[in-house]
């Protein structure tokens, strides 16, 4: 399922810059996230983890080992809920512990455009192309640890 824009809860700027997205490429944008609250991104972190263990938090969070510390002195548990709530408390107790444009709607996901092969297709190339042209883009990526996640940040604080 795609989010509509005016679900996301983005800033002036990132909903622009969206909707120039949307507009430049119809019918090949499809939304996944935009403004979170703690627990959608400890959700997000949970799941993003258990797909893949060995790298993700580390190569995503500068505080990354503290989260696997968390994990490793809780119960065992490989579910989403269980993790995400190991998660949220450790971000609840310690606010700083995760700073993520997603808090403040500069930040979204776009569901990936690429082939079998985990590679751009030709389009996804061209929305690629034009996501680092953007002169306000703060943040683009296409991974987070080994996982395909096509994740696009604004600048803070411009007037649109």
């Amino acid at each position: 399922m795609s989010l509509m824009i005016s679900q996301m809860d983005l800033t002036p700027l990132m909903e622009q810059r969206a909707k120039q997205l949307e507009s430049a490429f119809p019918n090949l944008i499809k939304w996944t996230s935009g403004r979170r609250t703690v627990y959608a991104q400890a959700r997000a972190m949970a799941v993003n983890h258990l797909h893949d263990p060995v790298r993700y938090l580390v190569s995503q969070y500068t505080n990354g080992k503290k989260f696997v510390e968390a994990l490793s002195m809780a119960p065992i548990t490989g579910s989403v809920e269980g993790v995400t709530n190991i998660f949220y408390e450790l971000m609840i107790r310690n606010p700083e512990i995760v700073k993520s444009t997603h808090y403040e709607g500069r930040a979204v996901d776009i569901q990936p455009i690429e082939d079998a092969n985990g590679e751009p297709t030709k389009d996804g190339h061209k929305v690629i192309a034009w996501i680092n042209a953007c002169p306000d883009t703060e943040d683009f990526r296409t991974r987070e640890g080994t996982l395909p996640r096509w994740h696009w940040a604004t600048r803070a604080n411009i007037e649109v």
